[in-house]
Order: structure tokens, then sequence, then C-alpha cells
């Protein structure tokens, strides 16, 4: 295989490892045997790791933790997923996004290996390359380097299950992924602490009674450290976290639970409140409570996909005057309870109106499906095919009138290029910083 000479060949040649859905076999193991091949041992072996997973929070987590790093002046690498305009947005570097020459270099650095597994039963797929990747990143900065690793789902059979000695930060965990994961909230949560290791790390927010029996009983089995966040702990830090703190539902927790991270990991006796003040500048994921301005309209865009973020994004809405009588897009992926999201939008009275519509990727419920519960539940809804059209339809309405884009974050990756298409690229990210098409997702014409 000749290296790739352009970014565009190096995100061909990654998603020509596309399968379509992947089995329920462990994804860890398939990465870690390509590490092993690339000779990637500093990550995998190191105590300055922290995965971090849960329902809800995780990329808030993620962000968080990193500016506590950076602020200590620490080398770092960081991988999240999904990503929203840029397939290299899901690995940061010392605080930075990689270019698309250091992507083009990470790719061509795997080749050999990744074309030795192509075809086999240890092919990887992009999201497993996602994951390598940021393990030769993190090899190449050294033993000194510290890496924060955002879970994709569940834990144990994920593909960043690959640490021997990594400290698990566990946000809260819903109802998400249950059928994925033995169709109970008990099974998720089994599954998430499948990435413990025997007298490991853990740091966790508080659960609900049933599940932190659980916690407890795992920790206690695996004879793990563990440190509990509570709701005091909170409280605790109150102001302190208050200036790097995100608007929106759960942030105060995910802040905390970052702290307690930091402090396991970076051993230098600061106390809790020496981490807050050192939170300085966070970078917002995309997506999580974003505001954006197109011409004289407002759009709110949230990731909220699951019954548990919808419920706190629209709690955070009824309680605000200024979203009342919203506008409302939303999507859905198949795989997620969409029937009981849509029943949380509806009983909230936020939207005045709603479009429902489908995501570029294949995964969206269909639009008719949509239309047709959301009807039955009492909304004023509209369908359109994509999210292009919807924004056409909204944004002709009052110009007074807010927009929540919401329900997918694969619904918020289509937004700049659908303002671009529609001729508002003054109001969208530059269009070279959009990755193209793939052939297995939709076009907007």
């Amino acid at each position: 295989m000749r290296p790739c000479g352009t970014y565009e060949a190096a995100l061909e040649y990654v998603y020509s490892f596309f399968r379509g859905p992947l089995s329920a076999a462990p994804r860890g193991p398939l990465v870690r045997y390509a590490a092993e091949r690339l000779g990637i041992s500093v990550p995998i072996r190191s105590r300055r790791v922290a995965s971090i997973t849960g329902t809800n929070g995780k990329g808030s987590t993620c962000a968080y933790l990193e500016a506590l790093l950076r602020g200590q002046g620490a080398t770092t690498v960081v991988l999240t997923s999904p990503h929203t305009n840029s397939f290299r947005e899901r690995l940061r570097t010392n605080g930075d996004v990689v270019s698309k020459d250091e992507f083009i270099d990470l790719v061509n650095s795997a080749i050999v290996v990744l074309e030795s597994l192509r075809g086999t039963d240890r092919q990887l797929s992009p999201t497993m390359i996602a994951v390598l990747l940021a393990l030769l990143a993190h090899e190449r900065l050294g033993s000194e380097a510290y890496g924060v690793y955002e879970v994709g789902s569940g834990g144990k059979r994920d593909a960043t299950n690959v640490f021997e000695n990594a400290t698990v930060g566990l946000n809260v965990v819903g109802a998400d992924h249950l059928t994925e994961f033995g169709g109970t909230v008990i099974e998720v949560l089994n599954e998430k602490l499948g990435l413990l290791r025997w007298r490991g790390r853990l740091v966790y927010l508080e659960q609900s009674v049933p599940l932190q029996n659980i916690v407890e009983t795992i920790v206690r089995d695996l004879k793990v450290s563990a440190d509990r966040v509570s709701p005091d702990h909170v409280a605790e830090l109150g102001d302190l976290i208050a200036p790097f703190v995100f608007n929106g539902p759960g942030q105060r927790d995910n802040a905390a639970l970052a702290c307690r991270i930091f402090e396991s990991l970076y051993l230098r006796g600061l106390t809790m409140h020496d981490v807050a003040r050192a939170g300085g500048c966070v970078r917002r994921p995309p997506g999580r409570f974003e505001r954006r301005c197109v011409g004289n309209h407002t759009l709110l865009l949230d990731g909220a996909h699951n019954p548990p973020a919808i419920d706190g994004l629209f709690r955070c809405l009824a309680m605000d005057p200024f979203w009342a009588g919203s506008s409302g897009i939303v999507a859905f992926s198949k795989e997620k309870d969409w029937q009981s999201m849509l029943r949380i939008i509806a009983a909230s009275g936020v939207f005045s109106s709603l479009v429902v519509t489908e995501a570029l990727r294949p995964r969206a419920v269909p639009r008719r499906e949509l239309a047709e519960f959301a009807l039955q539940l009492g909304l004023r809804v509209e369908s359109s095919r994509n999210l292009a059209t919807a924004l056409r339809m909204t944004l002709g309405a009052s110009a007074d009138r807010p927009i929540v884009i919401c329900g997918s974050l694969l619904l918020l990756a289509d937004l700049d290029r659908s303002l671009q298409h529609l001729g508002l690229g003054e109001w969208a990210a530059a269009a070279d910083q959009i990755d193209p098409i793939q052939p297995w997702m939709s076009d907007l014409v």
C-alpha cells in the first residue's frame, strides 16, 4: 500500500475499513494487538491515563480534565467521539486538534499493520483506527504524557479497553444502550465497570441506590481504590468551579468528577481548591448546550440522544422564558429509545413547532415514522429529508424565534455542511475544515 499524500486520501483510507454495524465481540483486544504490532507500549502501561465512561457527560468531563492538566503545563493526548465536522476532532494533542499533516503522518505510520489485518478477523473499523492513532500519538509524546480517553459505548467491549493501569472515571449511568448490553441498567453498569482492573482505580459520580450497591460490590471484589463524588462534594466546590463550567444540565457534576480524576492522576499534593482554580480555559465540546447565531436567529445545539439527557435538556429549557415557543429540529438513531424522547419533548411544551428529519449517517429513524408518532403526541410537526431542508424551513420563520436542534450528535454533525449548502457559510465553519461526504452517507442534494 502506497503512503497517503493528502488529508483526503488518508481519510478515504481510514474509511475504507468501514463494514457497517459491528458485532458484539470485544474490540479492545483487536486494537491492542494492532498497537503491539506497531510497538506501542507507553500508553497501555501508563498510570497517567484516564478512561471516561458513563451514560452522559463523557465529552464534557474529558474537556474539563484536559483543561486541568493543561493548566498545570502537562503534555496531553485526548481522544473523544463522535466528531462533528472532521474526523481529526477525535484526537487532540496538547490542547489542539491534530493538523491535517499530523493526521496523514499517523495514518501512514500505521498503514503496514492495518493492511496486514485487512480482510482478517482482526480487521479494525474506522472507530478502532481512531483509538489506534491516539495511542500512536501518545506513544510519540512519551511516558510523561497524560492520556484522556473517552469510551465510545459501554466499557468492557469498547475499543478503548486496552489499558492496564488507567484510572476509570464513571459518570452517572442511565437507560441507554440497553439492548446492546443486556436489557437492564444494571447490565449496562456492569459493562461500563468492565474497564476496571484488579487493584485498579475508580473515580465515580454517586449512582442511584441499586447501582451504587453494585459499584461498591465490584470495587470490593476487585480491591479497587475508589473515590465517590457525592452531591455534597459537588456543592463543596461551589463557586470555585463556576468560572469554567458550561451552561447545561449536569455540568457541575461533570466538572467535579474531572477534578477528582485530576487529583488521582496528578500526584502533586494539590487540594481540591487548587485543582478548581487551575481550571483555566475549557474548550466546550461541540453540541453541548452550544449557542450559535445564524443571521438574526439564535440556535441551541445539544447532542442529547437518550431519555435522561433529553429530560435534563428540556427541564433547563422550560425554566428559561427565552426558549418558550422555540422551533425544534430533531432526529434520532434507530438504536435509541426515541419514542420516550419524543414523549418528553411533547410534555415539556417548549416547542411551538417541530421539524423531524434524518442525519446523513445511515442510522437514523425514518422521518415518516417520527412524524406519525409526533402527531399522535399532539405536536405540530413537519418533515424534511435532511438538516439543510429543515433549516430552510425554520430559518424562514419569525426571526425572533429560537431554534433548538437535538436528538443526535450525528444530526449536529450536519449543521455546518448544511449552512454551507444553503449559502450561509459566513455563519458556518470554513468549508476546508469540513470532511467530504463518504460514499455510505446520504447527501444534501
